[in-house]
């Protein structure tokens, strides 16, 4: 096995046992981990202030307490993180980070009080109206009151020399994944569905310039390879994220790639690089406000079709699929505004449903298995 293959291999593994990842993480860089709830969270200022972040995107077990804070009809993610903390799973943990992007994140910084006392919760309000004349100001002042209680919980304040490394230090890492996803599109007999996301969800668990350094290895050795065109189906997928596990392996047993995603554990998370010029929390909030088509961002303009559309056309994707968690109402919201477009724009598509803890993907398979024939057929025809 050549050696960018065995490094991707190790952070597919690095993906599969978090504990085990950020346990080393804390361990090589003598740093208390804080946990950053979805979607999104300034990672780079938990860095400056000596800590090291981690995503907190819940876990395949089936939740055993949480449903006594929390409704049924959240969703999956939030009641597998709230399970984890009363479980003791997050003890080690400094703090967590809530951001309040939907009605579940905005009442779980209270829940999260009660329930696990022992980890204190820092809630994180963005601007709800990113045109706003004072939406920039507000979030920069925003950024500095979070990172101020993250620098009491690491007992250290960065310098703006130091917060401004920690974000170049993201920058390298982001700018890593977005030249892997394009990599793994264009040879997609190299890296399966399986891979493509377990290499990105590493970097979740792992201090971004040990994981960049990572990344940029196996992206040398895809660089090396040849394209290869190959007779997979080629899907655009969106949502929150693409899980169980399960579905990605129906994927690649099926013969279908990812050509390209639009999902918030993924790509919407790099998409985006922070423009250059003015202070590093002023650049974290440019970043953040140049957002567009995001369900989870306030858009009046609802130009997320259009971003889908622009997505199929650029990476010669097949189609859609839609990976809807279910009860995340932002998601649902959005759905029957860019169906519509993507119909009228002639672009296939497949829904599925997803729950963290439900493992079976058979009837996904069988569906999965049916749409590409159908759309290779189209392919052929075109």
């Amino acid at each position: 096995m050549t050696m960018w293959k065995e490094q991707m291999d190790l952070l597919c593994q690095a993906a599969e046992h978090p504990a085990q990842t950020i346990g080393q993480a804390a361990r090589s860089t003598g740093r208390g981990a804080v946990g950053c709830f979805p979607p999104y969270a300034p990672r780079e200022a938990v860095d400056a202030c000596g800590l090291l972040p981690v995503g907190m995107w819940g876990s395949a077990q089936i939740p055993q307490r949480s449903e006594r804070y929390v409704q049924s009809f959240c969703c999956s993610i939030m009641k597998a993180d709230l399970d984890l903390g009363l479980s003791g799973a997050c003890d080690e943990l400094r703090a967590v980070l809530i951001p309040g992007f939907c009605d579940t994140l905005k009442c779980m910084g209270e829940n999260w009080k009660a329930a696990v006392p022992a980890v204190p919760a820092i809630p994180l309000i963005y601007p709800q109206n990113r045109q706003a004349s004072g939406a920039r100001r507000y979030l920069v002042a925003e950024l500095g009151r979070v990172m101020a209680q993250l620098a009491k919980v690491g007992g250290h304040i960065p310098s703006e020399e130091e917060l401004t490394a920690s974000l170049n230090k993201f920058e390298w890492a982001r700018a890593a994944q977005r030249e892997f996803c394009r990599l793994a599109s264009e040879r997609p007999q190299a890296v399966s569905a399986r891979q493509r996301h377990l290499v990105l969800k590493a970097g979740w668990f792992m201090d971004q310039a040990d994981y960049a350094g990572q990344l940029e290895q196996v992206n040398d050795g895809l660089a090396a390879l040849p394209e290869q065109a190959g007779d997979k189906l080629r899907l655009v997928v969106t949502g929150i994220m693409l899980e169980p596990l399960s579905l990605l392996d129906a994927m690649d047993e099926c013969g279908v790639c990812i050509a390209a995603d639009d999902l918030a554990q993924e790509s919407r998370q790099f998409a985006l690089a922070a423009p250059e010029g003015g202070t590093a929390l002023e650049r974290m909030a440019a970043r953040y406000l140049g957002r567009t088509g995001d369900p989870l961002v306030y858009d009046s303009k609802k130009t997320r079709g259009q971003h889908l559309i622009d997505m199929v056309r650029q990476s010669r994707a097949d189609g859609v699929l839609i990976a809807m968690m279910k009860f995340c109402d932002p998601e649902e919201f959005d759905y029957p505004i860019y169906k519509k477009e993507l119909t009228q724009a002639g672009i296939p598509m497949i829904y599925v449903e997803t729950e963290l803890s439900n493992r079976g993907a058979e009837a996904f398979r069988t569906r999965l298995d049916g749409f590409r024939e159908m759309a290779m057929e189209r392919r052929e025809q075109a």
